[in-house]
């Protein structure tokens, strides 16, 4: 707010309202008496109205506002906040003020070194995870191979059965010959069942632990990458509307990122925000 008098005694005041300037131009001659002395004052007076008659949040009161809305978040900085511009609402002691500013998170306490060693271990399991699928790939055919000849030599086996019911050997035989001659048959079809048998399950059992270990093998990485999404959560507790209302929208937004977001960051944000003129000052109203 300033004011100006040149030789003839034209005063102009300016004022600024954040969004809205008042010029008045005066016209007092400058005689030195009395007249002169009242223009002087009259144009002191609309200097002090104008600023008074202002009814729209500052900039101050716009960075006091959006610093309360995070205060809840240890990690979290408010900078470089610009009130770009403003619009009055319906009732006088409401504004719509267009905000630009910086959030700025801080990084979770070591939060590089753990996630540094969190990316190690995942590099570590890849590798591991690779040589386990090897593995299980060449026992699944070792097992499959086995588990084919096996069914080879069952089905030889049976073959031998029908063939000796169908033969005139059977037909000639007692009945203590055939009983024989079919156990013989059946035993050496279980002997190779069994043979097969106790090859295949160790290997089955193997592959079931190789299996199982490679389900598992990012699961060191997962943990310490969710305590550090814990750890952000504990130290930036988001509350309120508008500091939610930021965080869900620059998250689907891509913006912001739950598991990069704890290694810090800045994000240059721009938002309308209502505000509300209380008796304590201009508080955000949403």
């Amino acid at each position: 707010m300033s004011y100006s008098q040149n030789l003839y005694g034209r005063i102009e005041l300016r004022a600024d309202s954040r969004g809205s300037a008042h010029s008045f131009n005066m016209k007092c001659i400058n005689t030195g008496g009395m007249m002169f002395g009242k223009c002087l004052l009259v144009g002191i007076c609309a200097i002090f109205m104008t600023g008074c008659s202002s009814n729209s949040p500052s900039e101050k009161d716009v960075r006091k506002g959006l610093e309360d809305a995070f205060a809840s978040c240890s990690l979290a900085k408010i900078k470089d906040v610009k009130r770009l511009n403003g619009e009055q609402g319906s009732d006088v002691n409401k504004y719509l003020v267009d905000v630009s500013f910086v959030l700025n998170i801080e990084p979770v306490p070591n939060a590089s070194e753990r996630s540094a060693k969190a990316q190690k271990i995942e590099e570590e399991s890849r590798v591991r995870a690779k040589n386990l699928s090897d593995q299980i790939s060449s026992l699944n055919t070792r097992v499959e191979e086995l588990k084919g000849r096996r069914r080879e030599e069952v089905d030889a086996a049976q073959r031998d059965i029908s063939t000796y019911r169908n033969s005139d050997a059977h037909l000639r035989a007692s009945v203590e010959e055939r009983f024989r001659m079919s156990s013989e048959i059946h035993k050496k079809m279980n002997e190779s069942l069994s043979r097969y048998d106790d090859q295949i399950k160790p290997l089955s059992e193997k592959l079931y632990g190789l299996q199982l270990s490679l389900a598992n093998s990012g699961g060191e990485s997962a943990a310490m990458r969710r305590s550090l999404v814990e750890d952000f959560s504990r130290l930036c507790a988001i509350r309120g509307l508008f500091a939610e209302r930021v965080f869900m929208e620059e998250m689907a937004r891509g913006n912001i990122n739950r598991n990069k977001t704890p290694l810090g960051g800045s994000f240059e944000l721009h938002y309308k925000i209502w505000m509300k003129k209380t008796d304590n000052g201009w508080i955000f109203n949403m």
